[in-house]
């Protein structure tokens, strides 16, 4: 047999056609396994691809619109900037819309903006695309002038506007000062070692004053009371005479001294307690007698009058209003008698004859808080909340509807014998202190700050020359009596 012949056996040879034909069988059916797996793996890579989902654009972001100048007066140029841009990185587009006033570029990212030239609060508007999805934001300008006044005592600070120098001192007025927000601050040593800030809104047209108090030093501020627990605190008409609720040590409750001139010579037990505490004296401005609020009735508390004589100044409460009750003022001319009343923290400002008789109730859901008369007695300034603050509000003596007069958090108000300004207790910096709000040569009022280091319940000595607060001293751990005079304001 030579090799590569074919035998010639008819077994062997359909042995070996068997074979051939069994091996190309395997081969064919190996080749279209492959051929399968490669189409499937082919056509799987394929379906992969078309199923994928593309990343999904984030649109533009805008986080706010800036300004150069930051205000404008009528015929100013400003320049306006979208601070903006695209989270993924790419070109973003922009397009300006002004509803008064002249854009010298409406697509760029900063612009020029002529404000018009009358007063108007035009809108700019900026709107930003990345040629999938636009975003757009609007920019209130109020355009205008006003005046504005910057007074510090003592005078000769330095003022800051917009936190930038100005190399100019108080008493400082600017003229025709562009309507808008100004945050103004002052500094000067030694009476401040650190700027004093104030927000203030200049509107066209009108007067914009702003009072800074550097130092509570710069005044004479004298203890009146050394060890006393002292609360609220009522002038007798002439001013020579302070009645205050103390408290007693061995009672452990107020009761009535009167603190004469010289100070601190006191008096106390003025009224009889009845074993109850009494709080919240108020001196009639015509004579020897004065309004207070007391317990002494099934622990109630109610409104009491007494006439005091003689000396060591004593006298017989009487009953002036049953119901629940609290902080009695006396109107001006005494006629009339304002206060809060109700309970379980419903409460309402109320009128009434100074005799006694039904009250009128001019103001609901007030602060159970002591009120205040204007000089001339035809308002009354009183704290109700407003969010979850008590803020002032006034109202006229005879009904309306209230004003609100501050945006500050204030308590226990007291207008000024002149009218100009409202001295109350504010706890918006540093807990508790005097603020005054100053009423008089502004379209709103402005406050200033009189005490940096704790205090509570002014009231004004009848000329307005002093004013007298509590104050704690941490030596005896109580409150005790201040008076503050020569007021810079």
């Amino acid at each position: 047999m030579k090799v590569g012949n074919r035998p010639s056996d008819p077994a062997s040879i359909e042995a070996t056609e068997s074979y051939a034909a069994r091996t190309a069988a395997h081969h064919k059916r190996l080749f279209l396994a492959v051929t399968a797996a490669l189409m499937l793996f082919l056509m799987t890579g394929c379906s992969t691809d078309e199923k994928s989902t593309p990343p999904q654009n984030r649109p533009p972001s805008i986080n706010g619109i800036a300004l150069e100048p930051p205000r404008a007066a009528p015929g100013d140029t400003l320049t306006a900037t979208a601070i903006a841009g695209d989270p993924e990185g790419g070109p973003v587009y922009f397009l300006w819309r002004a509803s008064r006033g002249t854009l010298v570029d409406s697509t760029s990212e900063s612009v020029r903006w002529v404000a018009p030239d009358s007063p108007f609060t035009c809108s700019l508007t900026v709107y930003v695309n990345d040629e999938v999805t636009e975003v757009s934001m609007t920019r209130l300008i109020p355009v205008g002038a006003g005046y504005l006044r910057i007074e510090s005592f003592p005078e000769g600070a330095s003022v800051m506007i917009d936190s930038e120098p100005t190399a100019l001192t108080t008493p400082l007025e600017v003229v025709n000062a562009p309507a808008g927000s100004y945050l103004i601050s002052v500094q000067r040593a030694p009476y401040s070692y650190s700027p004093s800030s104030s927000s203030v809104e200049v509107t066209h047209g009108e007067t914009t004053r702003v009072r800074f108090r550097l130092n509570d030093g710069a005044m004479a501020m004298t203890p009146i009371t050394v060890s006393d627990c002292v609360s609220q605190s009522s002038w007798s008409p002439d001013g020579s005479r302070i009645v205050c609720a103390v408290e007693d040590s061995a009672l452990s409750y107020f009761t009535f001294a009167i603190f004469d001139s010289p100070w601190p010579d006191a008096f106390g037990d003025v009224v009889a307690t009845y074993g109850q505490p009494n709080w919240a004296p108020c001196w009639c401005p015509t004579g020897c007698e004065f309004l207070f609020a007391s317990s002494r009735f099934a622990g109630t508390s109610m409104i009491f009058k007494v006439a005091i004589s003689g000396f060591p100044y004593q006298g017989t409460p009487q009953l002036l209003y049953g119901s629940p009750s609290n902080y009695p003022v006396w109107s001006p001319d005494a006629s009339t008698v304002a206060f809060v009343a109700g309970s379980g923290g419903s409460f309402s400002l109320n009128v009434m004859p100074a005799g006694g008789g039904s009250p009128t109730v001019l103001v609901t859901d007030v602060v159970e808080d002591r009120p205040s008369w204007s000089p001339d007695g035809t308002q009354i300034v009183f704290s109700k909340i407003v969010g979850d603050k008590p803020r002032l509000f006034s109202v006229s003596s005879t009904g309306g509807t209230p004003v609100q007069l501050s945006e500050a958090s204030a308590l226990h108000p007291s207008w000024s014998p002149d009218g100009s300004k409202i001295a109350f207790v504010s706890s918006e910096y540093a807990g508790d202190n005097i603020w005054i709000l100053f009423l008089d040569e502004t379209p709103s009022p402005v406050l200033g700050h009189l005490t940096g280091n704790g205090a509570n319940w002014p009231a004004w000595r009848p000329d307005g020359t002093g004013l007298c607060y509590t104050m704690y001293n941490p030596l005896e751990d109580c409150f005790t009596l201040w008076l503050a005079e020569g007021f810079p304001f």
